[in-house]
């Protein structure tokens, strides 16, 4: 199982509810937006009936289906017997839309080549007796809806790239109609820029997300039309490759994070996580520095700057909006470690006054000096037995014997360990 269809089926199981209802053009978005393949669209579909929910048709979805489906017929309005099969079973086609679709085909002069039995079924169709959908016959016997399907040009598919690119170097000066062509080419390879922002999940953050992701890769993309020579003959999704990859990775260099790191250097980084990854997996344990060193052919040191750098790359702003609402800044709930609180400071400030009054009704002046000194009431700081006695010009001993007699005047002795409390230099 693909990284794609499993990340598809975690994105059912946690957003879709047992039993509930998905509209047809919803799952469309989803199958482009997790780049699904067709042939793994079948377990999606698997899932989604093992889970109970049911997926909502509507007249556009029909048409779009529909559309596709005109688009598989060659020059001569031909389609093999095995690609209507395969349409089908993609597009989850039930029994008795087959039958309408396929006298659609007949009356409007389509043929389908039975490569199986090698022959052209172009027989009358024995047509079962059935209650199709009245959505769907109101819709195919929509004269408008006919006329578009006739128009074959309008189907927008990547397969028409080069014309597309033709007709907007022709139709430069035009506004409206290369404004309708750039449209094109954007739907048309909206699943060339999923894939390669894929390539980038790994880096995505709260500020910059693989929605962000998708703008500059479609920016890369019409950067990309505008830079493309029909001329050469090249291949145009191989070309806007480059220019998508390059346009996501600056993105995700100038805006994903608070501190700006070099494109060189994230590139870097993600060589490094892909290492990493890759040692883990085959060893079973994460590698060394110097086994880093190794894989990428440079210095330890430079694997530990890489390292720094992958840690600060998903720091947040202070002035990040927080809630719904937007109307609180992160930094509004961060505390502040350093500072004192309101409320402590009220505390010793009374703290101070209870000791002032203690100390002068039970002290003398010198006792008093040394218990401020050793608790740090004066300055916040705490001084030594030895540091006092160089202050008074007395010894050690001298002092650790004037603070022993203070605190047995004040007749608590625990009073020493409320004093500690006070400390906070």
């Amino acid at each position: 199982m693909s990284d794609n269809l499993s990340l598809f089926i975690d994105y059912i199981n946690d957003n879709i509810i047992f039993g509930s209802e998905i509209k047809r053009e919803r799952l469309e978005d989803l199958f482009n937006q997790f780049a699904i393949k067709n042939d793994e669209k079948s377990i999606i579909y698997n899932e989604l009936k093992s889970l109970d929910i049911i997926i909502v048709e509507s007249k556009d979805s029909y048409k779009n289906k529909l559309k596709r489906l005109f688009s598989m017929f060659d020059e001569n309005k031909e389609l093999l017997e095995s690609d209507l099969l395969k349409w089908f079973e993609e597009e989850v086609v039930s029994a008795e839309v087959k039958v309408t679709i396929r006298k659609l085909l007949k009356d409007m002069d389509y043929t389908i080549v039975n490569d199986i039995n090698k022959k052209v079924i172009n027989k009358e169709l024995d047509l079962l007796e059935i209650e199709d959908s009245d959505e769907l016959d109101d819709l195919l016997d929509n004269d408008e809806f006919k006329e578009n399907l006739k128009d074959l040009k309008d189907i927008v598919d990547k397969r028409h790239n080069i014309k597309y690119l033709s007709d907007y170097e022709k139709y430069k000066e035009d506004y409206a109609k290369k404004s309708e062509l750039l449209d094109n080419i954007a739907f048309a390879n909206e699943k060339l820029v999923y894939k390669n922002v894929l390539k980038y999940k790994g880096l995505s953050t709260s500020s910059f997300n693989e929605e962000d992701m998708f703008q500059a890769g479609m920016q890369g993309l019409l950067k990309a039309v505008e830079r493309f020579d029909v001329e050469k003959g090249f291949q145009f999704s191989t070309y806007a490759t480059h220019w998508i990859r390059q346009s996501i990775s600056r993105s995700i260099a100038d805006f994903s994070t608070t501190i700006r790191i070099p494109v060189y250097m994230r590139d870097n980084i993600i060589k490094l996580i892909n290492i990493e990854n890759e040692f883990f997996n085959i060893h079973s344990r994460t590698a060394t520095n110097r086994e880093l060193a190794v894989k990428m052919e440079c210095e330890v040191d430079e694997i530990e700057t890489m390292k720094k750098v992958k840690t600060i790359s998903n720091l947040a702003s202070l002035e990040t909006t927080i809630g719904e609402d937007e109307d609180s800044l992160l930094i509004d709930f961060i505390p502040d470690e350093k500072s004192i609180s309101i409320e402590n400071q009220v505390a010793e400030l009374f703290l101070k006054k209870e000791i002032d009054n203690l100390f002068s009704n039970k002290l003398t002046e010198r006792e008093a000096k040394v218990l401020l000194m050793r608790f740090g009431f004066e300055n916040g700081q705490v001084y030594t037995l030895e540091e006092i006695g160089q202050e008074m010009g007395v010894t050690r001993e001298r002092i650790r014997q004037i603070e022993s007699k203070a605190l047995k005047k004040l007749k608590f002795i625990k009073i020493k360990e409320r004093l500690g409390d006070y400390y906070y230099g």
